[in-house]
């Protein structure tokens, strides 16, 4: 994972996912009572699985549940970690689990935050003067063309004044 990726657990129950950012963790809970994530389902175990990160790749454990823990569809053996591969869903009750790696929102400059803000409150009046430089501009070539179309009768003949 590079420093512009963060990792997050996605939950989805009933089709509704919701995110738990891993990014700096090392472990995540699911439980139906206790946990860093709760399912209210009655075919998960009050303390059912966990996820843990060793080495950058993310395992899942089964804690000993009744109903168990299913990688790929497959049960997995309760109190050992199981590595979870690219695209890996596991599932626990009506819970799918899946880990991915998303990029982050890139910083589109190194300079602190304050900076760039008073950098840009600063350009406040500048912005101003070019605002209104351009309306005058635009009122004078309005007016010019004016005038000179008054100054003449529509076919060519110019007016005296």
């Amino acid at each position: 994972m590079t420093a512009r990726e963060r990792t997050q657990a996605v939950v989805s129950v009933g089709g509704k996912p919701r995110t738990y950012d891993l990014t700096d963790r090392d472990e995540l809970s699911i439980g139906r009572r206790d946990g860093d994530v709760v399912l209210l389902d009655g075919s998960v175990s009050p303390k059912h699985a966990r996820l843990v990160r060793h080495d950058d790749v993310w395992h899942v454990e089964d804690l000993g549940s009744v109903n168990g823990t299913f990688v790929a569809n497959a049960k997995i053996a309760p109190h050992q970690l199981v590595a979870l591969g690219k695209g890996a869903v596991v599932r626990i009750g009506d819970a799918l689990v899946r880990i991915e790696t998303v990029a982050a929102q890139a910083e589109t400059s190194s300079e602190p935050p304050e900076r760039r803000e008073s950098r840009l409150s600063a350009l406040g009046p500048f912005i101003v003067y070019i605002v209104i430089a351009v309306i005058g501009a635009a009122a004078t070539a309005v007016y010019s063309c004016n005038a000179r179309h008054e100054a003449h009768d529509g076919h060519g003949q110019e007016h005296k004044r």
